[in-house]
Parts: C-alpha cells; structure tokens; sequence
C-alpha cells in the first residue's frame, strides 16, 4: 500500500515502485494467527487508544522482538515512550 500511496501521490517513479514490488516479492512471509495475538493487541487498543487493527501489528512486533515501521505519526506518538522498539518510517534508514 505505501509504494502505491508513494507512486500515485508522492511521484515515486514507476521503474522504483516495480523495483520496490519485485524486492518485496523475495521476502519470506510466516503468516501468524491472530487469536495468538488477539489478547495482546486488545490491551494495546485499549490502554493506548489506538484500533486493534493497527494493535495487531504492534503485538505482533514484540511477539517476536523485532522492530515496528510505521508511517502513522500519530499511533508511534501514543506508544513510543513504552515500545521502543516503533519506528517511524520518515526516520528509517
């Protein structure tokens, strides 16, 4: 979703996005029921205010102790203080 918003709203070239789809494509992806998750993201949707949607993937990130890139400033100002692991995405290199 984010190279479509780039390319159709930001410019990115097309060569880039399809560069960018072609190097997404190699990842590996392990697919991650979301009742192992559900508890965690709830407590994160409550406590920060924040839709489970968006808890889902943070709950995710600690389960398994890896970084969160968000382009969503205000969900990593709610919740960067206790995750710091969140990244925003303007700040990653």
């Amino acid at each position: 979703n984010i190279i479509w918003k780039k390319q159709i709203f930001q410019g990115l070239d097309p060569l880039d996005a399809d560069l960018a789809i072609q190097e997404f494509k190699k990842i590996s992806f392990i697919i991650t029921p979301i009742p192992t998750l559900f508890d965690d993201a709830y407590r994160i949707a409550v406590k920060y205010k924040r839709t489970f949607y968006d808890s889902l993937y943070l709950a995710l990130s600690v389960k398994e102790n890896c970084a969160f890139v968000t382009a969503d400033e205000k969900f990593y100002n709610a919740i960067r203080q206790d995750f710091p692991k969140i990244i925003l995405l303007a700040n990653w290199h």
